[in-house]
């Protein structure tokens, strides 16, 4: 499930019942606690957590134990609410709890380091409301701007099969593009190079988390990257594919395509749209690449939802 992030701010904190303390009592061992008899605990726990509420049921909250200092943690969740997995238990250290409808619901949280004197309680109410228009997340491209990013090559974000790609998404059998800079770049310091594609074809692929049956609309901004142009049928290609790859083969990409345009550049960045809905699918990948025979440069990846 996917999830908007709420962070929990408290002015009022406050004990939980007697009951739920006493359920720390019940289910701690005083034979068993660590440093019994030698050195005072000098670091009690301190109680916190933060709650995502889904995107398509609004009435399901994922609450995360964000607890400092703890070895252990009870839930208390209303009575009316349920857990949303059958295996879980009010003991887990994170849990997915679906409320009976909108309003407002308190949950509380015991903090523990096994010892039933150092432990604290925390209660947060949480405001279960509907929202008035779906609140779907923009889908996160990396290396959008082809830019440097913390240390690694704009081309490793987009399947660049090298072993200087070592912490993203390597393509077996992928050329990934080159890059320009200078007067061939929209924005920042380089753009894509995507070289003369009837003897030398290059490709770019990465996979992006989407939200099932939504309407995305994927942008490029392209342009030639030296003179000529574009024969028919030869022009640039930005698409999106409904599986994800580990072997680049041009058939196979082709045949798993979910939507795709195409464009013939010109001397002048212009943009390049894609309209696409992923259907049920909560992972797609963007592809791109250019038959043309002569180079083009591609810059500014974004994607929004429609």
């Amino acid at each position: 499930m996917k999830y908007i992030k709420h962070r929990i701010t408290l002015l009022n904190i406050f004990f939980l019942s007697i009951f739920l303390s006493a359920c720390v009592q019940d289910n701690l061992d005083p034979d068993n606690y660590p440093g019994v008899g030698g050195i005072e605990d000098l670091t009690p726990p301190e109680a916190a957590f933060s709650y995502e509420q889904d995107i398509v049921d609004f009435t399901v909250f994922l609450l995360v134990n964000e607890s400092i200092s703890a070895t252990g943690q009870i839930w208390s969740i209303p009575d009316d609410a349920v857990l949303v997995d059958d295996s879980a238990t009010l003991t887990d250290e994170n849990i997915e709890v679906k409320f009976s409808d909108e309003g407002q619901f308190s949950v509380g949280l015991i903090a523990t380091d096994d010892r039933p004197t150092s432990s604290e309680e925390l209660v947060q109410v949480i405001d279960v409301v509907e929202p008035t228009e779906p609140i779907i997340p923009t889908p996160v491209i990396l290396g959008a701007g082809f830019e440097d990013e913390d240390g690694e090559d704009g081309r490793n974000f987009w399947g660049r099969n090298s072993s200087a790609n070592a912490n993203y998404k390597r393509v077996s059998g992928l050329s990934v593009f080159g890059r320009s800079t200078g007067s061939r770049v929209r924005t920042g310091t380089y753009s894509a190079k995507f070289e003369d594609g009837s003897t030398n074809l290059r490709q770019a692929y990465q996979e992006i988390a989407v939200t099932p049956n939504v309407n995305y609309r994927l942008t490029a901004w392209v342009k030639l990257g030296s003179t000529g142009t574009l024969g028919n049928g030869d022009e640039f290609r930005l698409a999106v594919l409904n599986q994800t790859f580990d072997t680049y083969d041009l058939a196979t990409f082709e045949g798993a395509i979910l939507g795709a345009t195409t464009a013939d550049p010109g001397d002048d960045f212009a943009e390049v749209r894609l309209i696409f809905n992923p259907g049920d699918l909560e992972t797609v990948a963007i592809y791109m690449d250019s038959k043309g025979t002569v180079e083009v440069q591609v810059d500014d990846i974004s994607i929004e939802v429609l």
